[in-house]
């Protein structure tokens, strides 16, 4: 950009690398993997994942209304089996359609606004919970200390 001022451009942060992690990745994978093998929200994130990578490898799209309503169709039943897979997994009662499926969800989030500590226990995060558990496990491959907090018999780490 021409007639900037010399303060208008910020200097970039430089950060020192560490090799500190690297020797440990390999025990870090292994023990997350072994983790979330039979985890149900990490199945249904792998789905997910997968059914992307599907779309995305597609080259074409049907102008003709019908198959375009079939795809559509196809779409929405694997999703409500996807999503029922999940909520049997986590012991939820199944779900008769999408629509049911989006109902059920305002309802819970209409709940969540009256009561944040409880919908916080209930809509548990599967990715900031392996976040903490691959963190403890750095921690206890290190041997460093991590402070744990025990709440209404539950921990809190």
């Amino acid at each position: 950009m021409s007639g900037r001022m010399p303060w208008d451009m910020i200097q970039p942060a430089v950060y020192p690398r560490s090799e500190q992690i690297e020797p440990l990745l390999g025990d870090l994978q292994g023990l997350h993997e072994q983790r979330v093998a039979d985890d149900p929200d990490f199945a249904y994130l792998r789905a997910l994942s997968e059914r992307n990578r599907e779309n995305a490898r597609k080259t074409h799209l049907s102008l003709n209304e019908s198959v375009r309503r079939a795809e559509k169709a196809d779409d929405d039943a694997w999703r409500l089996g996807l999503e029922n897979a999940l909520r049997v997994a986590k012991g939820e009662e199944e779900v008769e359609s999408l629509d049911a499926l989006e109902e059920l969800q305002e309802a819970q989030a209409e709940a969540s606004e009256d009561d944040d500590e409880a919908a916080a226990e209930e809509d548990e995060d599967a990715m900031l919970r392996e976040s903490g558990e691959i963190l403890l496990d750095y921690l206890g491959l290190t041997r460093q200390i991590a402070l744990v907090e025990r709440v209404d018999e539950t921990i809190v780490q």
